[in-house]
């Protein structure tokens, strides 16, 4: 082979390997960051979820639009809608995978899994039975 052609061969063998690894190759940065999003509407929608469930968490937030509520979170109707959100959103999380994860979408994910199954280990105490007095 002449040098010319030795060089056009050598670039196309380059060119295809590089294709071909290329293609073989997922993205992670996109697939990181479309579970991040989907980490973060999933956060949003917890937090939209419960402030209807908290209307006095939701006016110390600042938030005004439940302050013509009052929960009665001592009632059974109240405490299973309160599980009920808790083990949606705590399933929802562990459905995303987490390698796919940045960093502090990990810390993110970590922290709200946590506090989710920490909630439901306070929901299985009875803590309505306890006696209520002015410092509640």
């Amino acid at each position: 082979m002449s040098p010319p052609i030795r060089q056009r061969w050598w670039r196309a063998v380059m060119c295809a390997a590089s294709l071909a690894i290329g293609g073989c190759s997922q993205p992670p940065a996109t697939e990181a960051r479309n579970t991040g999003k989907e980490l973060e509407a999933l956060v949003e929608q917890y937090f939209d979820e419960l402030l209807p469930l908290d209307p006095l968490f939701a006016t110390f937030i600042g938030d005004p639009r439940y302050n013509d509520r009052l929960a009665n979170d001592l009632s059974p109707e109240h405490i299973a809608r309160r599980r009920e959100l808790e083990q949606r959103f705590l399933a929802q999380a562990q459905a995303i995978p987490v390698e796919a994860l940045g960093e502090q979408e990990r810390l993110t994910h970590d922290i709200f899994v946590r506090e989710r199954t920490t909630a439901l280990k306070r929901l299985s105490f009875p803590g309505q039975l306890l006696p209520i007095d002015q410092l509640y």
